[in-house]
Formats: structure tokens, sequence, C-alpha cells
């Protein structure tokens, strides 16, 4: 009123970790390569040629046959590779997935070994964000004095009006930049807590997770686990997000741990 703020009672509707978290849940479907087209297929755009590194094209041959081409072959004069990477049926590039997520399952001894870690991480987190907690909550509660102080003393004339404005805009902003904080801190733990426990759970079930799921829970699975398949001579090696790489490369949870989730939200079929 007359560009004073009063405290208000409501709450807001959603935090801004929310809001940020939706928006890379968002962006991440929207990955980079990946068009819906005539030819869809879970697949689409993860696939590269072992031989020349250009991007595996989807065609379908009489109507009914798909399968992949090398486009280092037949996309335009200026980017012909002279690949001579055979022709591919997708069911071949399929199976040939399949087989990749079998070879870098992780033991269940080793899954047991990455889950007592995390609960050791966890604990220790815990106390770090309390610590944290507490001196964020400090923050907001002196913020708020602070706030009362400056209209007490404008009600008293003590303050004029400019004054009371400069002073309310620098507190608001303080107070938002701690709530922030005091949203990451609560938000972080748990979020990183759940992902990384999602990913040990996926790292040691892909397998047998892949082969139950139809192609939307494939494609998911393909999306949080690999950035790119190579294929060539009939097989196929794969480039992992970094989360995986640092699991199935055995680099442990201390790795894994540095990596920030942003957006896997993995799709474990029961």
């Amino acid at each position: 009123m007359g560009g004073v703020r009063y405290p208000g009672q409501h709450k807001p509707l959603i935090s801004p970790v929310l809001f940020e978290r939706v928006q890379e849940v968002l962006h991440d479907r929207n990955r980079a390569g990946v068009r819906e087209r005539t030819h869809d297929h879970y697949l689409k755009g993860l696939l590269y040629c072992g031989e020349c590194g250009r991007r595996l094209s989807l065609t379908l041959a009489k109507g009914k046959y798909l399968y992949l081409y090398c486009l280092g072959q037949k996309n335009s004069l200026r980017h012909l590779t002279g690949c001579t990477q055979p022709y591919l049926m997708a069911d071949q590039a399929e199976k040939l997935v399949e087989s990749l997520y079998r070879r870098v399952q992780l033991p269940s001894e080793v899954v047991a070994r990455l889950e007592q870690e995390l609960e050791a991480e966890i604990v220790e987190r815990q106390s770090t964000a309390a610590d944290l907690r507490v001196g964020l909550t400090k923050r907001l509660a002196a913020l708020a004095d602070e706030r009362q102080k400056l209209l007490r003393a404008y009600y008293a004339a003590a303050v004029p009006l400019e004054l009371l404005k400069r002073e309310q805009d620098r507190i608001g902003q303080a107070e938002e930049q701690a709530r922030r904080q005091l949203s990451a801190a609560e938000a972080d733990l748990e979020g990183w807590q759940q992902i990384l426990g999602l990913a040990i759970k996926l790292a040691g079930s892909c397998h047998d997770a892949y082969l139950k799921g139809g192609p939307k829970v494939r494609r998911r699975f393909n999306e949080a686990v690999l950035k790119a398949v190579y294929i060539r001579d009939g097989q196929a090696n794969a480039e992992f997000t970094d989360l995986f790489e640092a699991l199935f490369s055995g680099q442990g949870l201390n790795k894994a741990a540095m990596v920030p989730p942003t957006g896997f939200e993995p799709v474990l079929p029961p």
C-alpha cells in the first residue's frame, strides 16, 4: 500500500527450488537430437556410428523393415565421411543395447557396498545441513525483527517514507536469499539421497529392469544412463552420463556424490 510493504501471512504456492526442478525436467525432456518424426523409436538420437562418429538414422524399407544407417553415407555430399558401416536392422540394435546393459550391471556385492557408503554419507551431510538450517533460521528471525523495528520507527515518525521503502527492499532481498538457501538446504539433501539411491538400485538391476520395460520406459532408462552408444562390427560401446560413469567405472560414491542431481527420474518396473 503506497509502496510500503506490510508482513503477509500467506505461504508461497511453489518454492523456488521446486520451480527450478520443474524447469530442469521440462528441459531434459527436450533432449538434443531427439525429434519426433514418422519413424519413432526409443533408441532414436542415442546411436552413433563407431567408425566415423556420425549419428545413425532410422528409415523404413518396403513399408515394414525398420533399420539404421550412418548419416556419413547419405547426409548430403557436404557431410559424407566415406563410412563403410553396413546398414543395421533396428531389432539388432535393440539386442546390442540390451547386451550392453547386461555387461555393465553391477554385482550384488558392489551394490551393497555402495548402499553402505551412501548411508554413511547421508549421516555426515545431515549434520552439515542441520547446522546450515539453524544459521539461516536465525538469520530470518533477525531480519523479521529488523523489519518490525523499522515499521515502529516509521510509525513514530523517526524514519522518513523513502528511507523506509529502501530499507524494506534491502530486508526483502536478504529474506528472499535466506529462504532460497534454506529451501535448497532442505530439498537438496533429500533430492541427492533419492537420486543416488535410485541410481545405485538401477545400476544393480539395469539389465533385468530394461528387459521388462516397454518402449517408453526404455527411452527414459537410456536418457538417464546413456549419453551415446557407438556401434561397430556388431558391437556396442557406451558413453554414460556422469553419474553412471562414476558408478559403472568403479570410481564409487565419492565421485558420484559430486555429480549434481538434475532431473534424473528413472522408472523402475515392478
